[in-house]
């Protein structure tokens, strides 16, 4: 009789653990579902508020859509959408699915080919070097007038060179080909345009938007 009292108490209490056991495991697993559900909730948000703060930032500038590749593009109101002008300008590109994304474009127009292979640029007391090479330079023509340009993604050292335009008093660039050159200073209204395409780059691809 002792015995089986004994052996109904020990298994008793094995139920009584392992049932323990399996609450812990439950309320380990429904909270770790919990954390799950708040973070996407979170990340959700988090990126309801980017889009949002995206599109305010943007509404800015000057719109043109690219239906095709679902892309949005936009610019400086102060940026000629003509291809027939000389200018630099940056510009933001906002994929359907994907991050914004910035491009840098320097347009060259005139009478005459130059067959530009290589950009310099002279911001204050510094200079800067850009090499496209030839075939990275793209051209058309019409009615005896030429158009060249080179439209990259910038990397940091040109985003540093941009900065140094917006800041400069006087910057000359050179568009350069193989026998011949061409300076103009940048004006004003450009280095405006510039820095406020890279300022609203930066403020909606912040870490923290």
């Amino acid at each position: 009789m002792l015995i089986d009292q004994i052996d109904e108490k020990a298994a008793k209490e094995k139920e009584e653990a392992e049932a323990a056991v399996l609450r812990e495991i439950e309320e380990a697993e429904a909270a770790a579902l919990k954390e799950q559900e708040e973070a996407e909730a979170a990340a959700k948000q988090k990126e309801e508020e980017r889009a949002v703060k995206i599109k305010q930032t943007l509404s800015a500038f000057r719109k043109k859509v690219d239906e095709i590749k679902e892309i949005e593009w936009y610019y400086d109101h102060a940026t000629s959408e003509y291809i027939n002008t000389n200018d630099i300008h940056l510009y933001i590109g906002v994929p359907k699915h994907g991050d914004p994304f910035l491009r840098l474009r320097i347009r060259y127009t005139a009478d005459n080919w130059l067959f530009i292979e290589k950009y310099i640029i002279k911001a204050d007391d510094s200079k800067y070097t850009m090499l496209p090479g030839y075939f990275n330079v793209q051209r058309d023509n019409s009615g005896g007038e030429i158009w060249e340009w080179y439209d990259t993604s910038p990397t940091s050292n040109e985003i540093e060179m941009i900065r140094s335009i917006i800041e400069s008093e006087q910057t000359t660039l050179r568009h350069e080909g193989s026998q011949y050159y061409n300076d103009r200073t940048i004006t004003n209204s450009e280095k405006r345009a510039l820095k406020n395409v890279l300022d609203a780059y930066e403020l909606i691809t912040a870490t923290n938007p």
